[in-house]
């Protein structure tokens, strides 16, 4: 997508006690993430009414679609252990874009439901992940090249998924993830 872009560089060193750190914090990021998320919704609601209605994005609802996608991308690269000491390593923008599409918004509709079976099942997959690299790391210090593109592949999509659905994007996002870190 050019208007969202997402980047988390990898370290392949993490002390132990740092992981163990992250896994109990991993609920609260959850509980974080699903709040942002929760009134992403309805201010997204909001704005694709203001796009029936008027063609153009507002820009201060724009901001709770921005605030979902971008800050739930570094919450969950932090939990999962992509990220390294701080929520700063992992970097996202959503660029405002005035312009919309009222035919988007019935797409969109449908499309997102699309999506969001699609990040029911990878968050199925991730938990796995999560569970393997967080093994790796309470073991050997290093985490997983693998598992941690599949979990930069996992919150990207969350990223995308919250950028087009809250009506902050026009651009749609595939449908299923291309490859690993993309």
């Amino acid at each position: 997508m050019k208007t969202l872009k997402l980047s988390i560089p990898f370290e392949e060193r993490m002390p132990p006690l740092e992981a163990v750190l992250r896994l109990l914090l991993n609920p609260a990021c959850g509980q974080f993430s699903g709040a942002l998320f929760s009134i992403a919704f309805f201010v997204g609601i909001a704005q694709s009414l203001h796009i029936l209605f008027t063609g153009a994005r507002e820009k201060t609802m724009f901001k709770a679609a921005q605030m979902a996608s971008e800050t739930s991308f570094r919450v969950l690269s932090y939990a999962f252990f992509l990220s390294e000491n701080d929520f700063s390593d992992a970097d996202a923008s959503l660029e405002f874009v005035r312009s919309a599409s009222r035919n988007e918004l019935v797409v969109r509709l449908f499309y997102s439901l699309a999506m969001l079976i699609v990040l029911f099942a990878f968050g199925f997959v991730w938990t796995f992940g999560l569970l393997f690299q967080f093994l790796a790391v309470l073991f050997t210090g290093q985490k997983v090249k693998a598992l941690h593109e599949l979990g930069e592949s996992f919150a990207k999509y969350n990223a995308r998924f919250a950028a087009y659905a809250f009506a902050g994007t026009d651009e749609r996002p595939p449908i299923i993830p291309q490859k690993l870190g993309d």
